[in-house]
């Protein structure tokens, strides 16, 4: 059981990496709305922060749908 955690926790870094990323290149590019702000590097940690940010929030809430009730889903 404990592997199987351990790839489920893996296997979600490695989507929100790849969908931030995604994120911030489309913004970088001004092809998205509020591209300013999602293309926005945060020069301490030299990391685009918001699109991490709005990634992990637009994952936690299409999670919740699921946690909240199997009929919506």
């Amino acid at each position: 059981v404990a592997y199987i955690i351990f790839a489920l926790i893996f296997c979600a870094t490695n989507m929100v990496t790849t969908s931030s990323r995604q994120l911030f290149s489309f913004a970088r590019d001004n092809g998205l709305p509020y591209s300013a702000w999602l293309a926005k590097v945060s020069p301490e940690r030299r990391i685009p922060t918001n699109a991490i940010i709005c990634t992990a929030c637009f994952t936690l809430i299409l999670s919740a749908i699921l946690a909240g009730s199997p009929l919506a889903f």
